[in-house]
């Protein structure tokens, strides 16, 4: 016979096969299990359920993902200040508003993985009302999301960005990102703490004449990624804004396989001048880049058209990719500088004086007009830039008998003091007499 019925617990059914004799809690859960919706429509959204009301909520299918990750988050386990939910596709939106919650009273939380969840943008909504109330959040990516990328999804994730002074990397790739959605997102990025912004594989981000990524100015930007976005000439000359605005900050640029030719190639070797922060641009994969985009390039990193030119090139540019022709000495001078001022003194030495190549010819032409008063700085400079053949070569060939003739500061001090003391001496010998 069936165990009488406790409080709570619904009677068997006529004629069904009794559950054995259970817990007060499994038999709670029962009671879950059979009536949730109702309980669950008795209580407000941001209502704190048992544990055992959200592995219902959750449902099978979820359990080994509650237990394991949200049940952590759920009660602020200070150990983990991450959560990857990558691929987890099967929430409802009401268990994205519960993930929302907890995700809003969890103060240790600074990872959150969400890629490829297929998120809708409801799906999205609840869980960023939750989301906005922690503010150790640091890192999150929404990859693989395909139905976000519009204006309503975009606009979801600006109202989370806006003003977000804690948030440093941003993951959008794989999300259908468009120029509606990105015109919405620009704005509130600008206000935030973002520092590293993952946008590619969007291949609809730009469109001709589009102006939203040029405006992209966020005050601690530091990486820029928008390989496989098919951005183009036109979306070039609006990255290159972006490097204008943010030369500062931007280090890394990623164009990867984004259809560059050399009409692109030339804006961003044009929005090189004066940056010396930015270290890397990566530019693999743009077939239709020919030797003449790439010489624009090497113009920009080391202009040999005259001394000023070279050393008022760019000397921190130190990776353009693996498939180009740079001169990769001049790149490897970037990079193993201390400074940009050093490596531009290197930059001269090596194109108009040979560098360290003894058999290298060079003319006095650079340094014929220069005053004779600085020659012993260049003179110096060349033996330690190039080496003692060239310094000998400069002195014997420069037919200029002042060559030496200017004695250094210490040297016009101590001839003075010597006068000095040559004229007392004399009139302490004329007092004698």
């Amino acid at each position: 016979p069936p165990p009488p019925a406790t409080a709570g617990t619904p009677p068997a059914a006529a004629g069904s096969i009794a559950p054995p004799s259970r817990s007060p809690t499994a038999n709670r859960l029962d009671m879950y299990f059979y009536d949730f919706e109702g309980i669950r429509e008795n209580k407000p959204e941001d209502a704190e359920f048992s544990d055992e009301e959200d592995e219902v909520l959750f449902g099978q299918d979820n359990r080994v993902v509650y237990f394991s990750k949200l049940l952590r988050v759920k009660h602020n386990y200070p150990w983990r200040d991450y959560l990857h939910l990558n691929g987890n596709n099967a929430f409802s939106t009401r268990a994205w508003a519960r993930v929302g919650l907890f995700l809003g009273n969890n103060t240790q939380l600074e990872v959150l993985n969400l890629r490829g969840c297929e998120l809708k943008v409801e799906d999205l909504r609840v869980l960023m009302d939750g989301l906005t109330r922690t503010n150790s959040l640091r890192h999150l990516y929404l990859r693989d999301n395909g139905a976000i990328g519009g204006a309503e999804g975009m606009a979801i994730v600006a109202s989370y960005v806006d003003g977000n002074n804690h948030l440093k990397e941003l993951e959008l790739k794989k999300t259908g990102l468009r120029e509606d959605g990105l015109s919405v997102l620009v704005p509130a990025l600008n206000s935030s703490s973002v520092q590293r912004l993952y946008l590619g594989y969007n291949i609809n981000l730009t469109s001709e004449g589009n102006s939203s990524l040029g405006r992209l100015n966020p005050p601690e930007l530091s990486l820029l990624y928008l390989d496989e976005s098919n951005i183009g000439s036109e979306g070039c000359l609006e990255v290159a804004k972006v490097l204008k605005n943010r030369k500062q900050t931007l280090k890394e640029v990623f164009l990867e396989n984004c259809k560059i030719d050399d009409e692109g190639i030339q804006s961003l070797a044009e929005a090189l001048e004066g940056n010396d922060v930015l270290k890397e641009l990566l530019l693999n994969g743009n077939a239709d880049i020919t030797s003449v985009g790439w010489d624009h390039i090497a113009e920009a990193v080391c202009n040999t058209s005259s001394i000023e030119a070279t050393y008022l090139s760019n000397h921190t540019l130190e990776s353009v990719g693996y498939d180009h022709s740079v001169n990769p000495r001049v790149l490897n001078i970037n990079s193993t500088s201390a400074s940009p001022t050093v490596a531009g003194r290197r930059k001269v030495a090596l194109v108009h004086f040979g560098g360290d190549d003894e058999k290298a010819q060079f003319h006095l032409d650079p340094i014929i007009d220069l005053d004779i008063r600085l020659m012993p700085r260049v003179l110096a400079w060349v033996g330690s830039e190039c080496g003692f053949n060239k310094l000998h070569h400069i002195v014997r060939n420069w037919n200029n008998p002042q060559l030496f003739g200017y004695p250094s500061p210490d040297r016009v001090h101590i001839a003075e003091l010597e006068k000095e003391a040559r004229k007392h001496v004399t009139c302490k010998r004329r007092t004698s007499y």
